[in-house]
């Protein structure tokens, strides 16, 4: 019986530890981005950009989308 119920605890704790770490990596924002490099002063057309998606905290400053 005790084997039991630690198997139980350890599948409840793998469980919970997989569901917290898909919350923190699926915790996305969708960002601008360059597809080339760009001169200073160039104007920027739509064809330059392109949409990423980022980690939230990743401590990159960001320009939402």
């Amino acid at each position: 019986m005790p084997y039991l119920l630690l198997g139980v605890l350890l599948v409840l704790g793998c469980a919970t530890g997989g569901v917290l770490l898909t919350l923190k990596l699926g915790d996305r924002v969708t960002v601008l981005v360059l597809k080339r490099p760009v001169s200073v002063g160039q104007e920027l057309r739509v064809s330059d950009l392109r949409e990423a998606s980022i980690a939230r905290n990743s401590g990159i400053d960001v320009v939402p989308a």
